[in-house]
């Protein structure tokens, strides 16, 4: 009986004590979620460099966040500018829209280069780009529809199901050569099938979706992260990455397309390598097909609703200086300009209104003029001297000035 009751009392004590342990595992728990809440909420109020902008998108993939902003800060060596990136209602770049009429507006739609991130808004290309329009006459709006990330099959996504909205007279195209061919692949928005250019069905992977919300959220995540990063590469040294890397990452992106329609990543982006080097295999002849036809569309698009169409192609800043561009690991033969030449040929052959940047870049580079030395970027000179061409072809092409 004696030793019943001494059970029956450990028994006790054990309980005890583990209502005790959860009891204080629970407060743990509370204390460490107050903290993190608290954390949040001073990041919010002073860091806007850890905000999101980007949020993922059943119709496009990703978008801009209407009424979002964030600060970017640039790295030392590309000048160290801390840039405010205020996202408008329309979802758009820059203020509010103040649509006039009886004047000539253009949208500029493409990737990073056009949203402009790396600068401050009244250096994007696209507000030079109206500047220097502006200059005898205040005649003409340009808005900047750029998205980071974007690849022309979401640009012309938006073309179709926006210009209505907007009405623009002009609509530029900007299309990065270096990797604007591999998110068709990536984004697979577009098929072809028996001869006819489809939209896809696309899956976005759950779990990222779910990772971008949490972070739009709870931006002290981004703070979190970003040490984790740096603790990691105390430890592990990150390996150089090479040319030769980006075709590895070609092949997998095209095994991915011919197999399903699952989208895992919408953000990262790999040199067009194989397009270049592999230039007769199955999947760089559909990224070719796939460019001319999505681009071919919107032409007509265009024609049929009475707005000007046009592309601008941008060179990567290793086509622009030969000083950047590392032919260690690549053929002898390895031609660096076959991007942007094939793509003008292709639309001029198609009687696509295009202009090439390169020629433009390249005979007035000294020492990397127009790129950042680290981002990929244009900078300030860069923008300017872009949008300076680009304004002075639209004269010759639309204007006969």
């Amino acid at each position: 009986m004696f030793g019943i009751v001494k059970n029956m009392r450990r028994i006790e004590k054990i309980k005890s004590k583990l209502k005790l342990l959860v009891t204080n595992i629970i407060l743990l728990l509370v204390v460490v979620l107050i903290m993190f809440f608290l954390i949040d909420f001073v990041i919010n109020l002073t860091q806007p460099k850890f905000k999101e902008i980007h949020d993922y998108d059943d119709d496009y993939l990703h978008n801009l966040i209407p009424n979002s902003n964030k600060l970017k800060i640039m790295s030392p060596v590309d000048g160290g500018d801390i840039i405010n990136i205020k996202i408008n209602e329309d979802g758009f770049r820059g203020n509010s829209f103040n649509l006039k009429n009886n004047i000539t507006r253009i949208m500029v739609y493409g990737d990073s280069f056009i949203e402009g991130e790396f600068s401050q808004l009244n250096f994007t290309f696209v507000k030079r780009l109206e500047y220097f329009l502006n200059k005898n006459n205040n005649s003409h709006e340009v808005l900047n529809a750029g998205v980071v990330g974007y690849g022309p099959d979401q640009a012309s996504l938006r073309i179709k199901n926006e210009y209505n909205k907007f009405k623009p007279d002009i609509i530029i195209l900007s299309l990065f050569v270096g990797n604007d061919y591999g998110d068709l692949i990536r984004n697979k928005l577009y098929r072809i099938k028996d001869g006819d250019l489809l939209e896809n069905d696309v899956k976005l992977n759950k779990f990222n979706s779910f990772k971008r919300s949490a972070v739009i959220k709870f931006p002290s995540l981004n703070l979190y992260y970003r040490g984790f990063l740096k603790i990691k590469s105390l430890f592990v040294k990150s390996e150089a990455y090479s040319v030769m890397d980006s075709l590895d990452v070609n092949l997998d992106d095209c095994e991915s397309y011919y197999l399903n329609n699952d989208v895992d990543s919408v953000f990262e982006d790999t040199m067009d390598v194989d397009v270049v080097l592999n230039r007769n295999t199955t999947c760089s002849s559909d990224k070719l097909n796939l460019m001319f036809r999505i681009v071919n569309e919107l032409d007509n698009i265009a024609e049929v609703n009475d707005f000007e169409f046009i592309v601008m192609i941008i060179p990567s800043k290793e086509m622009v200086d030969d000083s950047l561009f590392d032919k260690s690991d690549l053929p002898d033969n390895f031609n660096k300009t076959y991007l942007t030449d094939i793509t003008e040929t292709m639309f001029n052959d198609a009687g696509v209104k295009n202009i090439n940047l390169y020629p433009y870049l390249r005979e007035n580079n000294l020492n990397n003029s127009f790129y950042f030395k680290l981002d990929s970027h244009w900078n300030n000179d860069g923008q300017n001297y872009s949008a300076y061409i680009i304004s002075e072809e639209l004269k010759k092409k639309l204007y006969k000035k």
